[in-house]
């Protein structure tokens, strides 16, 4: 709510936050440097009795100047101050925009999906991408949860693959794949339920290189588990089964039989 709704309950939110970390930074040096400087919500929401007190204990110095360079004996940081380390732990995070990639996937016609996406991932409900037959991605783009347990989202996808799995099975085919169209409508229309949500208002791990929100669902949970409980055919097309070509020996004798009895 506070995330969709930044200037109301956001800052309703965000004020019980700010009164919340006041009284437990009581140091201002320490409190100025670990300070959120963006929208709440914007950047995940840390839930947490014991990180900021933990900031502030003797054996502890929060230092927010840019690392230059390492050392033997420790790590140097933008301000020419030295600071000693026995153990250094790289929290580098990882790639949450990539999705599939490094793997090489390609299509229909030979379309890579680093082409596909070279604007930004997008998928169908975050499951299908148009042109790559039966490409269901789970935790696609777009999937994650703002707020429950993302299990609930993967338990809806799996339902729905299945009845993929069963359109494929029951109608003979080869493949199903989702309408371009399709695709491109409903990613319209969820990139723009983004307009005036906290997540605009900074730069994080939920937009890609691109500037697109390409990680988190609009909307509630509820909401996505509604829209993937029934699968549409009608936003499909499905790829008919290709027939065998016979070898030329096989098609000639073939021809041959189909003479004598005609004769």
């Amino acid at each position: 709510m506070a995330i969709r709704h930044p200037n109301t309950w956001g800052r309703v939110v965000g004020a019980i936050s700010s009164t919340f970390m006041r009284r437990q930074l009581k140091d201002p040096d320490v409190r100025r440097k670990a300070w959120p400087d963006y929208t709440f919500g914007c950047k995940r929401v840390l839930f947490s009795s014991h990180f900021l007190p933990a900031l502030q204990r003797p054996n502890v110095e929060l230092v927010t100047d840019p690392i230059e360079r390492l050392s033997p004996s420790g790590v140097h940081t933008a301000s020419g101050q030295e600071h000693a380390v026995d153990c250094i732990i790289y929290g580098t995070g990882f790639k949450t925009t990539d999705f599939m990639f490094p793997m090489e996937i390609t299509g229909a016609g030979g379309t890579s999906l680093r082409d596909a996406w070279a604007a930004g991932p997008h998928a169908h409900l975050g499951l299908a991408v148009p042109g790559f037959p039966s490409l269901f991605v789970m935790y696609g783009p777009n999937t994650n949860t703002s707020g429950g347990s993302i299990i609930v989202y993967l338990e809806a996808q799996a339902a729905y693959l299945r009845q993929a799995l069963a359109q494929v099975r029951d109608r003979g085919v080869a493949a199903i794949d989702v309408r371009p169209e399709v695709e491109a409508e409903s990613d319209r229309r969820l990139q723009a339920r983004f307009a005036g949500t906290a997540w605009t208002r900074c730069d994080s791990w939920y937009r890609g290189e691109h500037g697109r929100i390409v990680t988190n669902w609009p909307g509630y949970m509820r909401e996505y588990v509604a829209q993937t409980k029934v699968l549409d055919p009608s936003e499909y097309s499905f790829v008919p089964m290709a027939v065998p070509e016979l070898e030329p020996d096989v098609l000639g004798s073939a021809d041959g039989a189909a003479q004598d009895r005609v004769a």
